[in-house]
């Protein structure tokens, strides 16, 4: 049976930002990603839009339940609610996700969670990169976003710190 994984926007970002979306595809896979995710990237011009449109690989799906996603928008925003609910939904096998708050409500509903991260790490592991900390250095320079303490732990835990 072929692996199910859905993503939120900010990973597929963190890739394109650096010009890596290939490395992102050969660490996952295919992808489905929600609406409103496909929204996010698309609509708002928050990415390479141009080379996120030839990833033929990233497929959208919709959400059954618009009422479960409903419930989850005073804590989360919209994409993120609909990846949640759509992983719910069609029981993934993996849900790509970094902020917090929605890391947090996937948890609590026992799906299988990987972060931008998480995927660098995997990508080390297979033998796609030698190390984490120089991609992950050039997402922070594009602008992704990292609590410096997260970095330096994490770091440090892959034996890249210091």
């Amino acid at each position: 049976m072929k692996k199910l994984i859905i993503s939120d926007a900010t990973p597929i970002i963190a890739f394109s930002r650096i010009g890596e979306l290939e490395l992102f595809h050969q660490i996952v896979g295919e992808i489905l990603i929600p609406e409103e995710v496909s929204r996010e990237l698309f609509e708002y011009k928050k990415t390479d839009v141009k080379s996120i449109k030839h990833c033929k690989w990233i497929n959208v799906g919709a959400v059954k339940s618009k009422s479960d996603v409903e419930l989850l928008m005073p804590t989360l925003d919209r994409g993120e609610s609909e990846v949640i609910i759509l992983s719910k939904e069609l029981k993934a096998s993996l849900v790509i996700i970094d902020e917090l708050s929605a890391r947090k409500v996937a948890m609590m509903l026992n799906l299988p969670l990987i972060g931008t991260v998480g995927l660098l790490i995997a990508a080390r592991e297979k033998g796609l990169i030698d190390k984490v900390k120089p991609v992950w250095d050039k997402m922070i320079a594009q602008g992704v976003r990292y609590g410096e303490e997260f970095y330096r732990k994490v770091l440090d835990k892959i034996g890249e710190g210091g």
